[in-house]
C-alpha cells in the first residue's frame, strides 16, 4: 500500500498535471502507515493554502489502488467553512 505511485490524473486549470509537494507525500505516508497500523481514525492538520485537498484526493487514490476495503470505498470526512473546497474534490 505504501509503495503505489502517487495519483497524477489531477490537472491544475492551465491542464498541467499537479504533482503533490514533499510535506505532502510525507502527511500521506503518515496517514496510510496509521491505517496499516489499524488506527481507526485519523487526524491530518495541515497549514491554510498548503494542499490539505491534495492530500486527501491522493490517500483516498492509494486506499483505492490497494483495495484496501473490496466490500465498501473509504469514507473520508471533509470540515470545511465554505462550500467550495468540499464540492471541488468531491465533483473531480
Amino acid at each position: 500500500m505504501l509503495l503505489a505511485p502517487f495519483d497524477s490524473s489531477l490537472r491544475d486549470y492551465n491542464l498541467e498535471r499537479k504533482r503533490p509537494r514533499y510535506y505532502q507525500r510525507i502527511a500521506v505516508n503518515r496517514a496510510l502507515r496509521a491505517i496499516a497500523r489499524r488506527q481507526r481514525r485519523i487526524l491530518l492538520t495541515i497549514a491554510t493554502g498548503t494542499g490539505k485537498t491534495m492530500v486527501a484526493r491522493q490517500l483516498v487514490a492509494k486506499l483505492r489502488k490497494a483495495d484496501w476495503t473490496a466490500s465498501r470505498m473509504p469514507r473520508v470526512l471533509y470540515l470545511a467553512d465554505r462550500n467550495i473546497p468540499v464540492d471541488r474534490p468531491k465533483d473531480d
